[in-house]
């Protein structure tokens, strides 16, 4: 976060209505604005996420996310986890990610992980 600005947040949404909920209902407990990014994914998104790394290879390129980069990334599901890496790298690391289940491969790149039980 940038002194003298709010906090850029952003919900990383898939496909699966029951995914982008968990991040959505993250995103509005923070009580601040925030974009909902929704995520297209080609056949690269079949891949797990320990073959996909940091990456947004997997989105389609309509669908990637660029810069400005935000504060905090929340995202549920396997496939929006690569993405939110890609994001925290590109951004220097400054981008917080909240991450709704398991993501897989990359966990210790989330500030948080909130997995249901």
């Amino acid at each position: 976060m940038t002194a003298g600005r709010p906090a850029r947040v952003w919900v990383l949404a898939d496909d699966r209505p029951g995914h982008a909920n968990q991040a959505l209902g993250v995103a509005e407990a923070l009580g601040a604005p925030f974009e909902v990014r929704t995520l297209r994914f080609n056949r690269l998104g079949r891949l797990p996420n320990r073959l996909l790394g940091a990456t947004d290879r997997h989105v389609t390129a309509a669908a990637r996310p660029t810069a400005p980069w935000p504060d905090l990334a929340v995202a549920a599901g396997r496939r929006t986890a690569p993405a939110a890496r890609a994001i925290k790298a590109r951004s220097g690391g400054r981008t917080r990610l909240v991450q709704c289940m398991w993501p897989g491969a990359g966990a210790g790149a989330c500030a948080l992980i909130a997995v249901p039980a």
